[in-house]
């Protein structure tokens, strides 16, 4: 996993012990974008410094940056082969450029706001981009044409994230939603509603069953993106320190200390129950697998797959944030 900060530095982690492995320093400014490839050997960063600069992962060198925009540099995305880096600007436009060479290859120009995110397919065959004029742009990368213009948001677009085929977009936007769309065709298949303040990143699963969204109001949320459906919440609480994952069904999985924030009502009363046995009751460890697995698994008997309350869950879950 890579990390990029306001302290003008970008990180390589090991994500199954938290290690840092790598350090990358050589930005003026803000690091706002940041990009690792599919096998891992090369990464990319974009900074508020106007450039962007590609990495040997392993030993933190530089190995070429790439200079062009006129504007912050908001958004990277590299392709699967580590061949292409794309940037996205506020200077309104997206480049595409040959990672070997540092070449401009194609200007992808058609917003008339700041870009704020970019996203490649998997195959490498579309780009889309999210914008500050409320759209995100689907782009057919060989040619720099544009294919398809997403509108339907009310605020800014803030984050776009594409299906591995580049059939499907998912944009997240300051106006509280994100939206499923059928990329090709422009049309909305589904939006999602549920979050207190604004979307400011989405991510689609790779077999776009599954999509996340992080807001402004504290939490990410997992969505069946066949159905619309909110599977779970994820709450960081204490500055980090703690979490919690909650379900609409009420179950829960979270850190010890993230247990005290956790308390029931039973349904119907204001009556509060927070007791160690009732907590048990709904304490679901790896609640995320199991959200994430709803569609395919058969239920287990104590999780609920569908988002129907069961007739034998009296209790309703609140969380106190504190």
């Amino acid at each position: 996993m890579v990390t990029g900060s306001s302290d003008q530095t970008a990180i390589l982690w090991e994500v199954s012990s938290g290690k840092k492995l790598q350090s990358f320093l050589g930005h003026a400014d803000w690091v706002t974008g940041v990009a690792l490839s599919s096998g891992g050997k090369q990464v990319v960063t974009g900074s508020w410094d106007l450039t962007a600069i590609l990495w040997d992962a392993n030993i933190g060198k530089q190995l070429r940056t790439l200079h062009g925009h006129t504007g912050r540099v908001t958004s990277v995305a590299l392709s699967d082969d580590g061949k292409q880096v794309v940037t996205g600007s506020l200077d309104r436009t997206a480049t595409l450029w040959d990672a070997s060479s540092g070449k401009r290859l194609h200007t992808f120009q058609g917003h008339t706001a700041g870009v704020t995110s970019v996203a490649l397919s998997r195959d490498g065959n579309h780009l889309a981009t999210g914008c500050w004029d409320h759209t995100a742009i689907l782009w057919e990368v060989s040619s720099g044409k544009k294919l398809q213009t997403l509108q339907g948001h009310t605020g800014a677009v803030w984050s776009v994230s594409l299906s591995a085929d580049g059939s499907k977009a998912v944009t997240a936007s300051e106006d509280g939603t994100a939206i499923l769309w059928d990329a090709l065709s422009g049309k909305q298949r589904l939006s999602f509603r549920g979050h207190s303040g604004k979307v400011t990143g989405v991510a689609l699963s790779a077999d776009g069953r599954h999509a996340w969204t992080a807001s402004y109001d504290g939490t990410a949320r997992l969505w069946d993106a066949l159905t619309g459906q909110e599977l779970c919440s994820l709450i960081s609480l204490d500055g980090g320190k703690d979490w919690l994952v909650v379900s609409p069904d009420g179950f829960f999985d979270g850190s010890g200390r993230g247990w005290r924030y956790v308390s029931y009502r039973r349904a119907g009363t204001l009556e509060l129950i927070d007791d160690e046995a009732t907590l048990k009751r709904y304490y679901r460890p790896g609640l995320i697998g199991l959200c994430s697995r709803a569609k395919s698994s058969p239920n287990d008997g104590h999780f609920i797959t569908q988002g129907r309350r069961r007739k034998d869950v009296p209790l309703k879950v609140k969380c106190r944030r504190g």
